[in-house]
């Protein structure tokens, strides 16, 4: 018995470990404790003075706590070594319900048609939206260069809605769907898009809109044109919406107003309703508030991560970046530069991992966007130098300590050097406790199917692999398939509910697709050379955090499958 006890009992060295490991916990425990205080703080001194706070200051500091509250029940149970894992289950029923208090309650009424950027912050996203409110944020509050622009607001919509006798017509659409049949929500689509092509502008919306669009034209010498974005209530906020409604580029002033209206028309396309149901919303909470901004003629444009969304501990922020419009990055089209800066100022070296850049993406001399080659002493050059990461860099510290949160920003530089940001929104991150996965020699009698490219989401899954990308394609995928598809693309979330994985051979992991991989926890790996070349059908394991697929199920790797938590961490 005195062996057996002398072999259980722990030595040295591993009491030493645990115990830095509790102290590392204690630490984090009560930082994270403060932090909390300090939002329970805020909230009470809005509530003693009578300001009130606006509805989506209520969800972003709901976002807020969450993610804090989850990090306190997680070093708890290292301290105590697993005795309160019930907490986090009280913790879900909490969150769930403030949810649902939160969705029941209606913000602040804006009656106004258009607000410009002057007057816009985060208070105002109950009525130019998440996308919107926030760059008013940017520009006025955190002192960051953002276009000039102005905001159709949702009391435009509505006004819209309402004056064409729509409402009742599309809550009759919504609720026939059949949401496990691709065909009935075409249907469906179709009908909701065709009534809103078909209805007329009241004529306070469009001259207002109109006027609006004058004074922002006359703001830019030449032939100024503008870009046209969603930003739907709710958008970029806990659900991002990545990729699921229209951006128009290049638009010339005559066309502001049928812009506008394809923009209020995407919130009703097949992936956008989708979307939608599977986040528990109904299509008449969502109304469709519209950003208009003067276009930045981008030299390079591209995504910064403020910190590495496939390693968070890593120190590093995730830069991605190509010649011309940002749009390749976003929609998943093309691989970009990418570099990697420190998360810290002076914090290390800048690392650049360039990619061979044949075409760029350019304003159209009329309207629109175009293709063309990049110059030959370009293709291979990095899209931004160092000094121009440094900056961008800076910018990405200063939005994430002003949201408190990692943050998910779209940028561009213009021809003159000035760097601009056009976006910014919470970024999900895995929680502290991403599971281990097994090491080189337990893999090694399994055959390697592929190797290579980028983790967008880390895990591990398995299936038949499934070639797909057409709307045909995507209706027929199968539950427990593996994705397999030429380039990302933000369409791929009508099969995330059911893709075990998802395995593309062009894109970052800094694009919409990736950002909704994250969300639905779909392992997911890009830019991965030769994935099209993977025979459909056969079975196959995914390991996303190392970048590989492997013939059959490994059950080692599925075994440390479990994703935590992907909620976007801050305001």
């Amino acid at each position: 018995m005195g062996f057996f006890k002398d072999l259980l009992r722990p030595r040295p060295q591993e009491v030493g470990e645990l115990l830095r490991a509790k102290y590392a916990s204690f630490r984090r425990l009560l930082a994270a404790n403060n932090e909390v205080l300090e939002l329970i703080t805020e909230l009470e001194e809005a509530v003693s003075s009578g300001s009130g706070m606006s509805l989506e200051a209520l969800r972003q500091m709901a976002g807020a706590v969450y993610p804090r509250v989850n990090q306190m029940i997680d070093d708890l149970n290292v301290i105590a070594e697993g005795r309160f894992r019930g907490l986090l289950g009280n913790l879900e029923k909490v969150a769930a319900g403030v949810d649902e208090a939160l969705r029941e309650v209606r913000g602040t009424s804006i009656t106004a048609i258009c607000i410009p950027i002057e007057g816009i912050n985060r208070d105002l996203a109950d009525a130019v939206g998440g996308k919107t409110a926030k760059l008013g944020e940017v520009r006025n509050r955190a002192g960051l260069p953002v276009p000039p622009g102005f905001a159709v607001t949702a009391f435009a919509y509505r006004a819209f809605v309402e004056a064409a006798g729509l409402q009742g017509r599309l809550s009759e659409l919504w609720d026939r769907i059949q949401w496990d049949d691709m065909g009935s929500l075409a249907q469906a689509s179709a009908a909701m898009q065709e009534l809103i092509a078909g209805a007329e502008l009241p004529q306070d919306v469009r001259e207002t809109i109109t006027l609006a669009a004058h004074d922002l034209y006359r703001k830019a010498p030449g032939r100024p044109r503008v870009s046209i974005r969603s930003s739907a209530i709710g958008e970029d906020g806990h659900a991002s919406f990545a990729g699921q409604y229209a951006t128009f580029l290049n638009v010339p002033l005559e066309q502001v107003l049928r812009r506008w209206k394809e923009t209020v028309a995407s919130k009703f396309s097949p992936r956008a309703l989708f979307y939608m149901h599977s986040k528990g919303f109904r299509e008449d909470e969502i109304a469709m508030s519209v950003g208009c901004f003067l276009m930045v003629d981008a030299a390079s444009a591209g995504v910064a991560y403020s910190a590495n969304p496939a390693n968070p501990r890593s120190g590093s922020m995730l830069i991605s970046g190509v010649w011309g419009l940002g749009k390749p990055v976003v929609d998943g089209s093309m691989t970009p530069d990418t570099f990697w800066a420190p998360r810290r100022e002076g914090g290390g070296a800048i690392r650049t991992q360039p990619v061979r850049k044949t075409h760029r993406l350019v304003a159209a001399p009329q309207e629109g966007v175009l293709e063309e080659a990049v110059p030959p002493e370009k293709q291979e050059a990095p899209c931004l130098s160092e000094e121009q990461v440094l900056k961008l860099a800076s910018y990405v510290r200063t939005l994430e300590a002003h949201f408190r949160g990692p943050q998910d920003v779209e940028w561009a530089l213009d021809r003159q050097g000035r760097l601009f940001i056009l976006q910014t929104r919470p970024l999900g991150l895995a929680a502290a406790d991403v599971p281990e996965i097994p090491g080189e020699d337990v893999l090694s009698g399994y055959a390697l199917l592929l190797s290579g490219g980028t983790t967008a989401c880390a895990g591990a899954g398995a299936g038949p692999l499934v070639h797909a990308e057409s709307d045909e394609e995507l209706a027929a995928f199968p539950a427990g398939g593996v994705l397999v598809a030429r380039q990302n693309s933000p369409r791929f979330v009508k099969v995330m509910t059911r893709a075990a994985a998802i395995v593309t051979e062009i894109g970052s992991a800094s694009g919409h697709m990736a950002c909704l991989a994250r969300e639905y926890r779909v392992p997911t790996v890009t830019g991965a050379s030769g994935a099209t070349l993977l025979s459909p059908g056969i079975e196959a394991t995914v390991d996303a955090s190392r970048c590989r697929v492997y013939a059959g199920r490994v059950e080692e790797l599925l075994a440390h499958a479990v994703l935590p938590s992907l909620r976007p961490r801050g305001n």
